[in-house]
């Protein structure tokens, strides 16, 4: 399956409102996925001599959790960049819960996943797989 459908191919209506939905999550809903996305992102933090220099921040927005990483900007280590490359979109009225990657345009586009997503869990497992190389190349 391609991975430039739109919104609507990727999960139909559902997908399509998430993109525009600005209701904020549900509080426990928020709390429970940030708190998963932290952990899943601090066990992947590096655990060598590079303990330090990369960061994972996660920012929860109206019905949306994006994911960024910081790292040293590769011509002058004294500088950070942050690129974000993860987002996922929450719609309470249904309970769906919607990936995103960043293209190289800076746009959020609707990921099509190869899976059922079910859970924020189900979102992580998507991202761990990657199998399109679409959030960490």
């Amino acid at each position: 399956m391609p991975i430039t459908l739109n919104a609507y191919q990727a999960a139909g209506e559902s997908g399509l409102k998430a993109l525009t939905y600005k209701k904020t999550m549900p509080e426990e809903v928020r709390i429970e996925a940030s708190r998963k996305m932290n952990e899943y992102f601090a066990a992947r933090l590096p655990k060598n001599e590079h303990v330090g220099k990369l960061w994972f921040q996660v920012v929860a927005k109206d019905n949306r959790i994006t994911a960024s990483e910081r790292r040293p900007y590769f011509q002058d280590p004294s500088k950070t960049t942050t690129s974000e490359f993860f987002q996922v979109r929450y719609t309470d009225y249904d309970g769906k819960w919607h990936l995103y990657w960043k293209r190289a345009s800076g746009k959020w586009w609707p990921y099509v996943p190869t899976r059922e997503i079910n859970s924020i869990d189900d979102c992580l497992a998507e991202l761990e797989n990657d199998p399109r190389h679409c959030f960490l190349g």
